[in-house]
């Protein structure tokens, strides 16, 4: 009796933590920053945020002006609402890919 009882605590906390591992994966959450356009150069787009932090991201396809009418640096000064996931965050440098949403903020 007391092995069938072994047995059977062994395989549920087997069990258990099985589940618990499944459960406890990081939900990635997207965060918004709205940043004043500095400028741009070469594949490099500079932003400053409301704190004064530095944003810069890696456009190495020129894919996040495409939907506008004008070159990037006409918008210097405008401000933007950045939709940014927020599991790629290297030192405020990002990769172009990693941007949800680029647009003026009205």
């Amino acid at each position: 009796m007391k092995t069938l009882f072994t047995l059977f605590s062994i395989s549920y906390l087997f069990i258990s933590s099985i589940n618990t591992e499944k459960n406890s994966t990081v939900s990635i959450t997207d965060k918004t920053d709205y940043a004043v356009f500095d400028g741009s150069e070469g594949d490099l787009l500079f932003f400053t945020n409301n704190k004064d932090e530095a944003i810069t991201i890696e456009d190495e396809g020129k894919i996040l002006f495409k939907s506008y009418e004008k070159q990037p640096n006409d918008y210097v000064g405008e401000k933007f609402k950045i939709s940014i996931k927020d599991d790629v965050d290297k030192n405020n440098v990002y990769n172009a890919k990693s941007i949800l949403k680029l647009e003026i903020d009205k």
